[in-house]
């Protein structure tokens, strides 16, 4: 973490900007769901909506945002915070 930091602040004290943007927040539940699958909207979708379905049928919500993330070796993760 002190080598990013410093990564950091060379490269905003040369006029490059911030690399990453380190944030405190609040603890919070995440549900997640993470395979090799079929990347793209559609396939999103089905995903998330499979995971409402599983986070329902355990008597929890989503609450605010829904992350994807797709990686180059065909990996993909569908987040969503959990009420």
């Amino acid at each position: 973490m002190e080598s990013l930091r410093s990564l950091n602040e060379k490269l905003d004290s040369e006029g490059e900007g911030v690399l990453i943007e380190l944030k405190q927040l609040a603890d919070r539940i995440v549900a997640f769901e993470r395979n090799r699958a079929m990347c793209g909207m559609e396939a999103s979708v089905v995903r998330f909506t499979q995971l409402f379905d599983k986070l329902e049928m355990h008597g929890l919500t989503a609450q605010g945002q829904i992350i994807s993330i797709y990686h180059e070796n065909h990996r993909s993760e569908v987040y969503v915070y959990v009420h």
